[in-house]
């Protein structure tokens, strides 16, 4: 007899990659990224890491699959346990704490980051984290250049043939962020910013404000970049405004 985790990975495996050595950070885990922690989980990722200070609210429970007894748990401990439900080969690491981007010093693994916050907080420092470890890259890269050109003038000067050649840059290493991906809605409409960190502004002021809210927007913005960021894998940078209303459209006759 099959195991259920078999069963479950027999159902997709000829649409779906193989992701169980996949990492994925999920930072924020209201409506959207609590779908998305669960969506990842349901698709086959290996392990993924959740970030959220918050409790559960009776407000949460319209849009979310939290339950009236988790109200006043961490949406952390709430999504870790709707995960094993579903997956017990996935591997849930918790932090009721925000994200910081220079985190990320330390997750080199990390492949995929869905940024569900609530404002642009973390999307604008995850972005000057990216020019940063640039900009670090190629400090690095020109002072290897210098260093090989003069190793090779010293070895051209002394002797025909270098039994130790130079370090080529090729040796060092670009720092490789991962796929990112910014979440927002407001009632119907929502917004998917694929490695794009210019556009996709929410609330006054690039704050968070309360909005109107229901099962279906955020529901439907989690599998669509969940899809995008690991079956389609566009590494395009790209920036989505989608109506819910208007994705299926009925004809008259």
């Amino acid at each position: 007899m099959e195991s259920t985790i078999t069963e479950i990975n027999n159902r997709q495996s000829k649409i779906i990659p193989d992701l169980s050595g996949a990492i994925a950070i999920v930072a924020g885990l209201g409506g959207i990224g609590s779908w998305v922690a669960l969506d990842l989980a349901l698709i086959g990722v290996g392990s993924i890491l959740i970030y959220d200070i918050d409790k559960i609210e009776a407000s949460n429970l319209n849009r979310t699959l939290f339950k009236e007894s988790q109200i006043g748990e961490y949406k952390t401990d709430a999504v870790k346990e709707l995960i094993a439900e579903r997956r017990k080969d996935c591997l849930v690491l918790s932090f009721e704490e925000y994200f910081e981007s220079e985190m990320l010093n330390k997750l080199d693994s990390v492949e995929y980051f869905f940024d569900c916050t609530d404002t642009t907080r973390l999307k604008d420092s995850m972005y000057e984290f990216k020019v940063k470890k640039k900009m670090e890259f190629e400090e690095l890269k020109n002072k290897e250049d210098k260093k090989n050109k003069s190793k090779k003038s010293t070895t051209t000067e002394t002797c025909t043939i270098n039994p130790y050649p130079a370090q080529t840059v090729n040796q060092i290493q670009e720092y490789k962020f991962p796929q990112y991906v910014k979440l927002g809605y407001d009632g119907f409409e929502g917004t998917i910013c694929l490695n794009d960190f210019n556009a996709g502004r929410w609330g006054t002021d690039s704050s968070y404000t309360i909005t109107p809210s229901f099962f279906g927007t955020p529901q439907m913005l989690s599998a669509a970049a969940v899809i995008e960021m690991l079956i389609v894998k566009n590494q395009k940078p790209s920036t989505k405004t989608v109506n819910i209303t208007t994705l299926i459209t009925l004809q008259n006759d």
